[in-house]
């Protein structure tokens, strides 16, 4: 058990006890979220968890109010040791993004 604690965070792979299709869910349950890509998940420690994603949001919202409910929903969910989070209008995804997702699909 302590060699694949110590693997996943050598590796900096996800925690074991996270699950990436839920959190990515998570994020785009939180209302004026589009899209998300980029996202990073992976542990520094085995009860520091990072985090970082490029998320597109709706046009009639303040990127601000919705970043700050993407860090409330991530942070109610699990320990978070580092968010990043990044804001983008969906005008500036390219629509041939492979790893854009829309949640509509």
């Amino acid at each position: 058990m302590i060699l694949k604690d110590f693997f996943i965070l050598l590796m900096e792979g996800v925690p074991k006890d996270l699950n990436y299709n839920v959190v990515k869910e998570l994020i785009l349950a939180v209302d004026g979220v589009v899209s998300v890509h980029s996202l990073h998940i992976w542990s520094l420690t085995t009860n520091q968890v990072i985090l970082s994603v490029h998320v597109a949001t709706a046009a009639s919202r303040d990127s601000q109010i919705v970043q700050r409910g993407i860090a409330r929903a991530l942070s109610n969910s699990f320990p978070v040791h580092s968010l990043t989070i990044q804001v983008e209008s969906p005008v500036d995804q390219d629509p041939a993004c492979l790893f854009c997702e829309d949640p509509r699909d």
